[in-house]
């Protein structure tokens, strides 16, 4: 189920796994898989996390459909940040888009660009979470990702650098940046960190040459209680059911 978040950090332990998915429902109902959406939320975990584009026109009767569904398929908490299609109310059913969520090692900071912008608040809340936790290592997330040589899709750089330019003192700690906005899996690196995009959560999928896998999917980060990260690309359409590991850090 769809998780609230009031808090700018939220705190987990135990934790030993995390799934993380994009773009779900930012599609008329005829171009999404919601098969697709309900097998990855089948999915064995300790929490989801959703990176933006929910639903569709951001309206309370898409919120509200979206959050019955969650509630049907998994008591698993779902976690979520903000994507352009998710505006206006995505607020009122979801709360913060830009918070921190703290596990024993690790940690997992959200940041909102869903209007293509970073607020100087949020580049703050991303300096002051990676100042206080001092030993963890971090994930970090945003829906509309950065720049990318073969598709327009993504934010300014401009906009790259203020994250850039906080991320740069704890560069080392920083394990990946996890996006959503292009409904493909694409891995590239950019001023030295590596990009996930990972949209294919259920909404039709993206043509793209560079695609890397022509199915929805989800990627599982698992062993976290033991300070290790093991990451695995989950399909639930096309031929392959498991497409392979991946590894983070």
């Amino acid at each position: 189920m769809i998780k609230r978040v009031d808090k700018r950090e939220i705190y987990l332990e135990g934790v030993r796994s995390a799934v993380v998915l994009g773009d779900n429902g930012c599609r008329p109902p005829e171009m999404i898989d919601i098969n697709a959406f309900k097998k990855i939320l089948k999915i064995k975990t300790d929490f989801f996390i959703i990176v933006g584009d929910l639903v569709f026109h951001g309206k309370t009767g898409e919120f509200k459909k979206l959050l019955k569904l969650c509630r049907k398929e998994t008591q698993t908490p779902i976690f979520t940040l903000a994507g352009n299609h998710d505006l206006p109310m995505y607020s009122k059913f979801c709360g913060r888009s830009s918070y921190a969520i703290i596990l024993d090692r690790f940690g997992f900071i959200c940041l909102d660009n869903s209007k293509r912008k970073f607020k100087q608040s949020d580049i703050n809340l991303l300096k002051r979470v990676l100042r206080k936790h001092r030993v963890k290592r971090f994930f970090i997330l945003f829906h509309i990702p950065p720049p990318l040589r073969f598709d327009t899709s993504h934010i300014e750089y401009r906009e790259w650098r203020k994250v850039k330019k906080a991320l740069d003192k704890f560069k080392e700690r920083i394990i990946c940046v996890f996006c959503g906005h292009i409904h493909a899996l694409l891995d590239y690196r950019l001023d030295g960190y590596r990009i996930i995009i990972t949209g294919g959560g259920g909404a039709r999928l993206s043509d793209l040459r560079q695609n890397r896998l022509k199915a929805h999917h989800a990627i599982k980060l698992s062993a976290l209680d033991e300070g290790k990260i093991k990451s695995q690309i989950i399909a639930v359409t096309g031929r392959k059911k498991h497409a392979e590991v991946i590894k983070l850090g």
